[in-house]
């Protein structure tokens, strides 16, 4: 087994904005079907590991399971063996159906039980995720923040450039449903935080996510240009890659060694509302409300602090941000050098800050 092929069922499903096989839990509320097969609906590459899942109400260790290519023509069988967990009171027993040993490249169904499951497909790893990559850009893409937004249908016009000369805060103290009182407490501090993506379910900007994604999208870039690199036809992430590392950079103050962590805030209070309180469309928020200060947060967005100058930096937030970095001097050191080494210090200062005591919530 190559490492491309095992890494394929990882890197690339996961840069895929995660859209991995079908849930576990699923419809399963109401046990009229004693059983369920999920497969990997991306399906599965010639030589990699392959699994199903049997979901059952009944223990069914011990009986057959088959791969069928067409009904009644059995290409690979085995034996179900010990079941590996529950999904719940009613679904109490999983079991894992091996057939890695199936590389004929077609289409196939996996039954057991009296269940069978979605049609399935083995082919090469471009065939299957070619789509799927190529879905997952165009959302970084239309999740553009701040001026170098890409028109399309669904973007029309830039949002939150105010984020350009945004203040600093503390994080405030919230309680059990993250609401604050009062006005947040500012920071002398101005920075450029515009840019990055927002968040799938609002308008907020996280380096916790953003760093992760660009390290996903990085790895792809690299280990995958086929894919997800320069030779891709629809999904090379390289430019999107750099335009998420462009906002990183913006959020880490390497003169002060002071990490900045979060653009906007989810939940005010009444006096102060927040991101979750109104629907809009982003470039709206620039101007919402006039100059009412009620809306002060939504026009003018807070930039979270993560600790003091010199300060240790929870290791969540450090090693991905750190990562991140790494990968960009691997991977812009030829075509971008300024990029490149723009992003030689971070991870290093990051790292070398004292032993990290705190940890993210």
């Amino acid at each position: 087994m190559t490492r491309a092929t095992i890494a394929a069922t990882t890197v690339l499903a996961a840069a895929a904005l995660l859209l991995a096989t079908a849930a576990f839990t699923g419809n399963l509320t109401k046990a009229k079907t004693k059983a369920y097969i999920r497969v990997d609906q991306f399906g599965y590459a010639p030589n990699a590991p392959k699994h199903a899942y049997l979901i059952s109400t009944t223990p069914e260790s011990g009986k057959a399971f088959a791969v069928q290519k067409a009904p009644g023509q059995t290409v690979v069988s085995g034996t179900i063996g010990h079941s590996i967990g529950r999904v719940n009171a009613t679904y109490r027993y999983v079991y894992l159906l091996a057939f890695g040993k199936l590389a004929h490249r077609g289409t196939y169904k996996v039954t057991a039980a009296k269940a069978t499951s979605p049609p399935f497909r083995i082919a090469s790893a471009q065939s299957r995720y070619a789509k799927a990559l190529a879905n997952a850009l165009s959302f970084y893409e239309n999740e553009r923040d701040g001026p170098n937004f890409i028109r399309s249908p669904l973007r029309t016009a830039p949002g939150h450039l105010n984020d350009r000369h945004a203040r600093t805060y503390l994080p405030p103290k919230t309680n059990g449903n993250g609401n604050f009182k009062g006005s947040l407490n500012t920071l002398p501090q101005f920075i450029d935080a515009a840019g990055g993506w927002w968040d799938a379910g609002d308008y907020l900007k996280f380096v916790e996510t953003t760093s992760y994604t660009v390290d996903l999208m990085l790895t792809g870039v690299s280990d995958f240009p086929t894919e997800m690199g320069s030779r891709a036809k629809r999904s090379n992430f390289t430019d999107e890659a750099r335009f998420g590392l462009n906002w990183l950079l913006h959020m880490w103050d390497d003169h002060t060694r002071t990490m900045y962590f979060q653009v906007g805030i989810g939940a005010g209070n009444k006096h102060a509302i927040s991101d979750h309180d109104i629907w809009r469309l982003p470039q709206a928020d620039d101007h919402y409300g006039g100059h009412n200060p009620l809306y002060r947060y939504i026009r003018h967005r807070p930039v979270f602090r993560a600790g003091v100058p010199n300060s240790p930096v929870s290791p969540n937030l450090a090693g991905r941000d750190a990562a991140a970095f790494a990968l960009c001097f691997k991977v812009f050191r030829a075509k971008d050098p300024a990029l490149a080494a723009g992003a030689s210090k971070p991870p290093s200062t990051c790292t070398r800050s004292p032993t990290p005591t705190r940890s993210d919530s």
